[in-house]
């Protein structure tokens, strides 16, 4: 949902998907996957995010999320610091799909490109906000090889086999409807989303639970 070279967000993902975004945003900024992109946003273990969406979103930790239009899609605020890219010239870990995505708040804490020793990803803060139906997803990052991005995404989401499916229903950036998937480990804290990077490596982002 992004624009720029193809690499959630994003995603690390949706965020290319929308225009054409970095890797970096959750797997959301990109159209691009870990081990694929986007069908159909479906998903076979309950966790479905289908289309019932409340203009609040209320789970647990206090939290609030009030739903809009674009491009004000909705009023979650970052929770998280800003997190600078590393370089890997090794290959991703092994898989070890994520059995269930547990509702809450989450930001991204580590960003890995593989398969290179150096990185023009641009450093990200990264924070998303997950209920039993939506994905709420807010990304920055700094001008560097592209502009600078500014994106706030809402989408439903199916966690299927470690692969997290996701249709976007509202975006700053571009138009809503992309289904967009992505493979998702196990890691502390949390789960990691792999996409790929503008330079079409593979990039694991490491989200943490705070909330």
């Amino acid at each position: 949902m992004v624009a720029r070279p193809a690499s959630f967000l994003v995603l690390a993902g949706v965020v290319a998907a929308c225009s054409a975004g970095s890797a970096t945003s959750g797997g959301l900024v990109d159209g691009g996957g870990g081990d694929g992109s986007g069908s159909d946003g479906g998903g076979s273990d309950g966790a479905t995010g289908t289309d019932g969406a409340a203009a609040d979103s209320s789970f647990d930790g206090g939290v609030v999320v009030h739903e809009g239009t674009a491009p004000a899609c909705h009023d979650l605020a970052h929770a998280g610091a800003p997190v600078s890219v590393v370089a890997n010239s090794g290959s991703p870990p092994t898989a070890t799909p994520l059995p269930s995505l547990e509702p809450g708040l989450y930001v991204v804490t580590s960003v890995i490109e593989y398969g290179t020793s150096t990185t023009t990803e641009p450093s990200n803060r990264t924070t998303i906000y997950v209920t039993p139906t939506r994905y709420y997803f807010l990304y920055d990052a700094p001008a560097g090889t592209g502009p600078a991005r500014h994106d706030i995404i809402t989408t439903n989401w199916a966690l299927d086999a470690g692969t997290l499916k996701r249709t976007v229903l509202c975006t700053s950036q571009g138009s809503p409807g992309q289904n967009v998937e992505h493979r998702v480990d196990t890691s502390a804290g949390g789960f990691t989303l792999y996409a790929l990077s503008a330079a079409s490596r593979p990039i694991g982002i490491q989200y943490v639970k705070v909330k």
